[in-house]
């Protein structure tokens, strides 16, 4: 059996990542393209890719030079930065949501401009940072999760209310009369 070439993996590898991130830009709900997440797919992607070779005996190697090498060290790369995305939703809509996230965990925050909410918390004071990219894209930089304080249970929260842009399947069940 030969080894697959690059075309063949850069096609497995980027039109998956391509149309995660048209489904973002076609998104009508609020949704967010988290550069962590994208990161963590291209390492699962390209690692899984090297998996039927290794069953088949070929040697595998991740050089630098190869497309699957490539996407292993720009998903390593970005898997950090969990903190960092593109948010789809208005830029008041989710200034309103960090406003009622923290008014229900008690958490002061300071508004100094439209880009900057300063979240203060006892022992800890962080930035969250809003940048408006058009009418209905923002990029959003949250502050880091550290310890379980105030700010985390927010910045957590923040996370999780907005789902990424692949489809969801909902399950409505009939209400027995």
């Amino acid at each position: 059996m030969s080894l697959p070439s690059s075309s063949t993996v850069l096609v497995w590898i980027l039109i998956p990542l391509a149309l995660y991130v048209m489904l973002f830009i076609l998104a009508r709900r609020p949704v967010a393209l988290t550069w962590g997440r994208i990161g963590k797919c291209l390492v699962v992607v390209s690692t899984l890719g090297a998996v039927p070779l290794l069953l088949v005996g070929q040697a595998v190697t991740f050089s630098v030079l190869t497309v699957p090498g490539v996407c292993l060290v720009v998903g390593c790369l970005l898997w950090p930065f969990c903190g960092s995305q593109l948010v789809r939703i208005s830029h008041d809509g989710y200034l309103d949501l960090v406003r009622s996230g923290s008014k229900r965990l008690l958490l002061r925050i300071d508004e100094d401009n439209a880009n900057r909410i300063v979240l203060i918390e006892r022992q800890r004071t962080e930035t969250l940072r809003v940048t408006r990219l058009s009418r209905r894209v923002l990029f959003a930089r949250l502050p880091s999760v550290k310890s379980h304080d105030k700010i985390t249970l927010l910045v957590r929260w923040l996370l999780k209310s907005f789902h990424g842009p692949l489809p969801r399947v909902r399950i409505v069940l009939k209400k027995r009369k």
